[in-house]
């Protein structure tokens, strides 16, 4: 019979009478030292003094890997770094797996309850955190290590909040409609919820290899590819042999809502584990609060300020990099092999379509016969108008004017310099 690895046991439990003392000491300092400020504030006063002690005492190493995400994320996480550690407990009824005897959150703690604390997860390198990315310590944004972030639909995260608040409150239960307005009023454990996702999202344009932005519905949706995906970011990719092997698949079973819930349904880590089930709010939320939320989260997400988008765009960061790298480089290959690249200017097809829809055939291979009126009616057919209206149901994002200039309207004389210079110190 195959013997069981030895327990692993909550790093939480390993402080010691001295490293206690310690704690405390510098966190009557740090109390005194931020007092006067927290004061003012109506929300919880340890959670911002929690924040406040990160900030000035925490010290990230270079190989750290933190989570600010959900319960299931750090399962996940935890699963994939230790398995070699815990891989004869994956898919077998051995208990010497943690995430089989104790919740996700013992075995990756927060470093706003544990940061003073020398425990074994320093030594995983791996921890948690709902603090904005804004506010995170200085260490952390500086230092080389990781960040993975997931974000979810807000409406499930609400209804998400309010389940767990009022299990964890000892006295009468908060109403929905009191928590709608809280959490669409920007109040939330984690600051406000739209500008917490942003924070994290646009350190993942800027920074792809510091910070993994997830989804939680893909994450829900297609689960082994994000998991191929999170294992890849944090530095411990699956090999072919555990991809054939089944590996992904055992470490998704053991993380698996029902297997987390089923091991935690005896203790206080219950209320961590309700359903998980993506678009669960529709149960919940009346027409009007959905409306709320969707145009808030429009406004917030589909209409990123033009400052931020053109601060992020000038710094290099789109979805393909910097666009005049981009640009530059396809320029320097058609120079260098004009029969292998094409470089066509967007300008010139609409001032002279004919000329360059005459020019792009003959590239392809595809050339036209002078006078048949083939090019006429295929430009006819491929026009903005046209495509505009055949799209309109379902992919008009890709069809919004494309007018030559119309960045006029928008971009305000700062901005336009800023594109100039950069065109010119680029091109």
């Amino acid at each position: 019979m195959e013997s069981c690895l030895t327990a692993f046991y909550s790093p939480v439990a390993t402080i010691t009478e001295d490293e206690e003392k310690a704690r405390k000491a510098k966190m009557s300092i740090i109390i005194e030292r931020y007092k006067h400020k927290v004061s003012a504030l109506s929300t919880d006063l340890d959670h911002h003094l929690s924040i406040m002690a990160v900030q000035d005492d925490f010290q990230a190493l270079p190989t750290d890997i933190f989570l600010a995400s959900t319960t299931w994320l750090k399962a996940l996480s935890f699963a994939i770094m230790n398995r070699t550690k815990f891989n004869k407990a994956i898919g077998t009824s051995c208990q010497a797996h943690p995430l089989l005897t104790i919740s996700p959150h013992d075995c990756v703690p927060f470093i706003e309850t544990e940061s003073f604390l020398n425990n074994p997860s320093y030594a995983n390198g791996l921890l948690a955190t709902h603090i904005p990315y804004t506010s995170l310590p200085k260490s952390i944004i500086s230092s080389d290590c990781r960040i993975v972030y997931i974000c979810r639909n807000p409406k499930d995260v609400l209804i998400s909040l309010w389940h767990f608040l009022n299990k964890v409150k000892d006295d009468a239960s908060t109403s929905l409609v009191d928590i709608f307005e809280l959490f669409s009023g920007g109040m939330s454990p984690g600051g406000p919820f739209w500008d917490h996702v942003i924070g994290y999202h646009k350190a993942s344009l800027e920074r792809p290899n510091k910070v993994l932005f997830l989804k939680y519905e893909d994450l829900k949706k297609d689960t082994k590819n994000e998991v191929k995906k999170l294992a890849k970011f944090i530095g411990d990719p699956f090999t072919e042999e555990e991809e054939s092997d089944g590996s992904i698949e055992k470490i998704i079973e053991l993380c698996g809502f029902k297997n987390l819930r089923e091991v935690n349904k005896v203790s206080s880590n219950d209320i961590y584990f309700r359903k998980g089930v993506v678009g669960d709010s529709c149960n919940y939320l009346t027409t009007d609060m959905i409306q709320i939320l969707d145009r808030i989260t429009k406004e917030k997400f589909d209409e990123m300020k033009l400052e931020d988008a053109f601060e992020l765009f000038s710094k290099g960061v789109t979805s393909n990099g910097s666009c005049w790298d981009h640009v530059i480089g396809y320029y320097k290959a058609s120079i260098e092999r004009p029969d292998k690249v094409l470089f066509l200017n967007y300008e010139k097809m609409k001032n002279d379509p004919k000329s360059e829809v005459w020019k792009l055939a003959t590239f392809i291979g595809h050339p036209f016969e002078e006078g048949d009126g083939e090019m006429e009616e295929i430009i006819n057919l491929c026009s903005f108008k046209k495509l505009s209206e055949v799209n309109k149901a379902n992919k008009d994002a890709y069809f919004r004017k494309g007018e030559i200039g119309d960045s006029v309207n928008y971009l305000n004389t700062e901005n336009d310099r800023g594109f100039g210079q950069d065109h010119v110190r680029k091109v």
